[in-house]
């Protein structure tokens, strides 16, 4: 992304793949090696589930207090939620006669079949459409960036984490938010997990996101083509203006996991 640091993770360990989205505390708080929020608690969450030892709803729940313990050590209050560090994750784990998934946050898993059909198996609301919306619709820009324009706005949706929307941040209250399934293994011929950056973006933030465009590029062209058709789009509109967006280029975590070898 155009971000300092990538703050998204790619995770691939055995038969547990996952990616995890960090989002940075609005304080904009730096710790050790210039690390921010996000790209801790992403690593931490990516971690715990790198020891691949449990079920993953509760990999999830030991990665959510482990990026609390980080947070206290750092002297962060849990109460302000605009201080609290968070990720976004989606991970699935292949079985034999299965794949079981856990999701939260803006990250998403898409189940492909051999039929060539393929579905989300959840998709929540996109938490930052008003804001988006605002961006779109202000008379004038006047050099400002969307976080300048809008942060009254920015800190209104930050302040509803595991309230409306799901993140590992350190709340016991993200277990709310976690979805979770299974998946009979039979069908599948693919799987695509990735973060929001490699969205292909969308003129009407208001809409609901549509994957159709992207799953259909995917298997056209492959994911490192559609990493780069996602960046061209992005490039001519570096103010984010056509295609309301936070920042020109979002970091981008993205796997594709062929079955045929399991």
């Amino acid at each position: 992304g155009t971000g300092r640091l990538n703050e998204d993770v790619c995770l691939m360990e055995k038969n547990l793949f996952g990616v995890f989205d960090g989002a940075t505390s609005l304080d904009s708080g730096l710790y050790e090696n210039g690390a921010t929020g996000g790209f801790i608690a992403s690593n931490t969450a990516a971690s715990e589930f790198k020891k691949n030892n449990d079920s993953l709803e509760n990999l999830a729940v030991k990665a959510n207090i482990k990026i609390h313990e980080n947070m206290i050590g750092q002297g962060i209050d849990p109460d302000r939620k605009e201080s609290l560090w968070s990720t976004g994750a989606a991970v699935v784990k292949i079985h034999k006669d299965k794949v079981s998934w856990v999701q939260t946050g803006d990250c998403i898993i898409v189940f492909i079949y051999e039929n060539g059909e393929w579905k989300v198996p959840f998709k929540g609301k996109n938490h930052d459409f008003e804001t988006l919306k605002l961006w779109k619709n202000l008379p004038k820009k006047n050099n400002e960036t969307i976080m300048e324009a809008v942060a009254g706005q920015i800190l209104k949706v930050r302040k509803m984490m595991n309230l409306k929307y799901g993140v590992l941040n350190g709340e016991l209250s993200f277990e709310s938010f976690l979805k979770k399934g299974e998946e009979d293994i039979q069908n599948i011929r693919e799987i695509l997990i990735f973060t929001d950056g490699i969205f292909i973006p969308s003129e009407e933030p208001e809409k609901v996101y549509d994957f159709k465009s992207l799953v259909e590029f995917y298997l056209k062209n492959g994911l490192k083509d559609l990493c780069r058709y996602v960046r061209e789009i992005e490039g001519r509109d570096p103010f984010c203006i056509k295609y309301p967006r936070f920042k020109t280029h979002d970091d981008i975590a993205a796997i594709a996991v062929k079955l045929k070898s399991f």
